[in-house]
Order: structure tokens, then sequence, then C-alpha cells
């Protein structure tokens, strides 16, 4: 039978055991088999991809069954060709012998070209899809195989924990884990391939790191349900994507969005003298870099979706804003650290965009790019708005829903993760680059935006509650009581 792949190998793969058969042609109808087994930890699995590498292999192949291969997946990033095959489709190739493997036997049919590669998603899609299966929902052993599937093996050992302590096993191991996998991400950004330079064994990342399995791909940046997180950013984009051409006529003329943006306008406009370079984070449709760049700053403004942003321009041109004032830029707010042109004059962030964010990286790259002394400005949604649980208790308990900020957001219909950091949380978090003034409370009186119905209709008690709230938004209790949070603070 005609050989299609002279060097291949084929893979058997469990949770604790992976079975490789490389199958060689040395020469005109001779073959060289070598078969043998390594673990499921990250150590194996670097080894397993060192064996292949050594022996020439071209392609790889493994049965797409359960959730294994998702892992294994790991160790192959720098094979050229890999192949997901069908476990019905390899049952029903004639001719296996019982004494063969099932390692060897994949690699025998994929030289000759009789495995058919199943589709297999992105990255991020792969991350996601175990968070969405129908299985998810279960009570216990489906969520500790979705902490083997997308973090690591250590999971796999406990397999009757309920989902609140499989999720709390998931994220201490993930805590000590993960730097190593940032580290393995950022060599395969710089060098082009995932393993060529991994960390060594004895890294200081820690014993974890070096023990469990993890796929830096979809986890190294953080889960679904982190904010910042590579899967959370692509969420988050998607969601205001989706959004952005009705953005402005739902919550951007909310009267409570416009009060809102009024008060953090006005304190920004203090801030912001003419001609001064200004960075402008998660800016959405671009009001707030409109409205400084009409007053003679020069904003540089970013944003994760790219839909936002193209409304933003459109505003820019229609508004004959100077395309010298104003940068529009996509970009995540984690990488603030590498916006060119700096050192800024100034930084601002409006209607809640960093409660999105990994705090403690955005801090580190934000303390990159402002000049000493430069100050800072954030609108940050809070995690306990007094009027809308006001209107939680009032409500009968039959009719009551999640209580305020207990449920994941939704952006046109799409989860965005959201955390809702303390004023000591983003204290802690954003370092000790950054010195902070006592926050101020934005909605601490004034319903939240969803009462704009009832807010049209009564404008008397609207405008009292407003000027009322202006005299205490920065009383002790309250300031921490408002449906977002200003921050100020500056660059030491």
């Amino acid at each position: 039978m005609k050989v299609f792949h002279e060097r291949c190998a084929g893979l058997d793969v469990h949770s604790k055991l992976i079975v490789a058969c490389s199958r060689i042609a040395v020469a005109e109808g001779e073959v060289r088999h070598e078969t043998r087994s390594f673990g499921a930890n990250t150590k194996a699995l670097l080894a397993l991809s060192d064996w292949l590498s050594e022996r020439g292999v071209t392609h790889v192949v493994m049965e797409s069954t359960g959730v294994y291969w998702n892992l294994s997946g790991t160790c192959w990033r720098a094979i050229s060709n890999s192949y997901f095959a069908s476990a019905m489709h390899v049952r029903n190739i004639p001719g296996r012998k019982s004494d063969v493997n099932d390692a060897a036997w994949l690699a025998e049919l994929l030289a000759h070209g009789l495995v058919r590669g199943s589709f297999v998603p992105r990255g991020v899609t792969r991350g996601v899809r175990p968070a969405c299966s129908r299985e998810s929902t279960s009570r216990a052993r489906p969520p500790v195989r979705s902490l083997g599937y997308s973090w690591h093996a250590a999971a796999l050992d406990a397999a009757d924990v309920i989902p609140v302590q499989t999720r709390q096993v998931g994220e201490a191991v993930l805590r000590e884990a993960q730097p190593q996998a940032r580290c393995a991400h950022v060599a395969a950004q710089e060098h082009g391939q995932w393993f060529g330079g991994h960390a060594p064994v004895d890294s200081p990342a820690g014993p974890l790191a070096t023990h469990y399995r993890c796929d830096p791909e979809p986890d190294a940046r953080g889960t679904m349900t982190s904010p910042g997180g590579v899967m959370a950013q692509a969420s988050a984009a998607a969601a205001f994507d989706e959004e952005a051409a009705v953005y402005d006529d739902g919550f951007g003329r909310n009267p409570v969005g416009a009060l809102f943006r009024e008060v953090f306008q006005r304190r920004l406009a203090a801030l912001v003298a003419p001609g001064a370079r200004v960075l402008d984070v998660g800016c959405g449709t671009g009001e707030d870099a409109l409205f400084l760049a009409a007053r003679g700053a020069r904003v540089h403004a970013f944003d994760v979706s790219a839909g936002m942003l193209e409304v933003a321009r459109t505003k820019a041109a229609a508004r004959g804003v100077d395309a010298s004032l104003v940068r529009f830029e996509q970009r995540a707010a984690e990488d603030v650290g590498a916006v060119a042109g700096t050192p800024f004059d100034v930084a601002y962030s409006d209607f809640g965009a960093l409660n999105c964010v990994d705090l403690e990286r955005f801090g580190r790259g934000l303390a990159d790019v402002l000049a000493p002394g430069a100050p800072v400005l954030f609108s940050i949604m809070g995690r306990w708005p007094l009027p809308a649980w006001a209107a939680w208790s009032l409500t009968p308990l039959g009719l009551r829903q999640e209580p305020p900020r207990r449920a994941t957001p939704r952006v046109g219909g799409r989860p965005v993760p959201t955390a809702f950091p303390s004023f000591a949380e983003l204290r802690r978090k954003m370092g000790a680059a950054f010195v902070w003034r006592t926050p101020r409370a934005l909605g601490v009186l004034v319903p939240d935006p969803h009462f704009a119905p009832w807010l049209a209709r009564h404008r008397r008690a609207f405008a009292a509650l407003a000027g009322l709230e202006e005299l205490v938004r920065g009383f002790p209790v309250l300031r921490g009581l408002g449906d977002h949070l200003l921050f100020e603070g500056r660059r030491r």
C-alpha cells in the first residue's frame, strides 16, 4: 500500500498515561517502530514533544475521544501536522491485528493516509466549549472534567467533589502554575514556537508549575470567568461589537448615564490642560475622547471592541475633529504598557471599562507609560449600589431576581466577565506606583440607568435627587455605595 507519511507517530491518550508509537521508514520496504509511555503532567508532555522531535516526526495522530486530547495537544505545537481521528472511524477500518496496540495502529493508518482528521476549533473557542456544554450543568463530575480539560490534571483526582470545591481546587492550582504557562505563551509569541525555549524544570514558578499539565493558549491569561483573561477579552469584544451600533441610543442617551458622564467630564476638564497628552482606556464610542479633543488635548484612545471604535471614528469625522488630536486604536487594557508615544500626562477610564480588566497587569503597564505626578481618573461600577439594593429589598420575595451585582452582566445577550473591586482592592492591585484620594459615588441617591422611564416621568424628582447627590457623594459610607465609583489618584 502506498505510504504518504514516512515519519509519523500515533498517540494513545489516557487521563494519566500517554502511549506513543513512532513509525519511521528507514529503507525501501523497511519500517522501524518504537513505542514509549509518558506521564500526563507538563514535564512529561515536554519530554514527549522532545521525543517526537528527536525522531523527526512530521505527522502525529490520536483519537479525539473524551476531553483528554485537549491536554496532550500542548505537546505537539511544534509538529506541523497533527490529526484528531474519530474513534468510530478508526474502529471501522478493517485489517487490525489483535496484538497491535492502539498507538501503533493509529501510526500505521496515518502513514497510509487512512485517517480523516476531525475539526478542531481555535484556542479561545476550545477553551469556552466545556463551559457551554450540556454536561457542565450537572452537579459534580463534569466540572472536575472541565478542570482537567482546561486547567490541570490535579483536578482529575478529585472525582466526587461539588462544583464550589472543584472551582476552589482549580483556582488554587492555577494561581501557582500559571506563571510558567505565561512564560511559555510569551516565548511562543517571541520565537514563533511553543516549546523551543520552555522554562527549566526547576523554574522558580513553583513545584506545581512543573508537575501539572496545562495548555497555555486558552488559559495562560485567565479563564472564562476571570476579567482580563484572553477568553474574557474575546467575550467582551464580541458583546460590545454587537452592541456598538445601538450603544449611544441606549445607555449613551440615558438620563442617568448622561448625568454620570457630565460629572465625570467636569472633573476631567479640571485635570486636563490644553495640549496635554491623554490616555483614554476603554474609550467605547469615544464621547470623552472627543470632549477632550475639542478642548485642545491630544488623546490616544483605545478599546478592545472594534465595533465601538468604528462608531467613535465615524463620530469624530462627523464632528470635524482634528485627526491629529485624537487617535483610536484596538487594544486590550492589559496591554497599555505597549502603547507608543509615552509618557502621557493624564489617564482616565469611564463607565466601568476597568471592571472587565485584570487590574494588576493593567496597573503595571499604566505605571510604565505615565509621567511622574500624572493624574488618573477612573469611573468603575461599584459592588454595593444603594438604590439598586433598596429597590431589590422592597420587591416581594416571589418577584425578586438575582441580587444586584451578583449575576454575570450581559451585553448584547452575551455574558461579560466582570469584577467589582472595592477601594482597598483597587489600591492593592494597581500597585505602589499610584497614590489615591478618597473615592466618591455616582448614583448613590439617583436610581441606576434601568430606571430611566420612571425618571423621564418625574423630572423634578430626578433633578432634586441629582442636586442632593452632588452634596453627599463624598460622605463616609455613602461614597462606597454608588452605582459607579469615582477613583482619582496620581502616578508617584
